[in-house]
């Protein structure tokens, strides 16, 4: 995509993203962690989980994402 997932949503679906919440911790990577992210499975890592909803109070959106916590920088800005 060239532009936002959201914006995306907006313009073709019809679906408003109203709300959003993200929940951040630290814990064991994946089993299924990857050689290039830096961090074995079972080794600490940060993790994303978030949950986004239409204006209807459908759930839109649900994902993980995980990140090594020595590098990162987490920046959220939703409206």
């Amino acid at each position: 995509l060239s532009h936002s997932l959201y914006a995306t949503y907006k313009e073709h679906l019809g679906v408003w993203i109203m709300r959003a919440e993200d929940k951040v911790s630290i814990g064991p990577a994946p089993d299924f962690a990857p050689e290039a992210f830096g961090r074995r499975p079972g080794e600490m890592c940060g993790h994303v989980e978030r949950i986004s909803w239409a204006q209807t109070g459908a759930t839109v959106e649900w994902s993980r994402s995980w990140f090594d916590p020595a590098v990162a920088r987490y920046v959220q800005r939703l409206k």
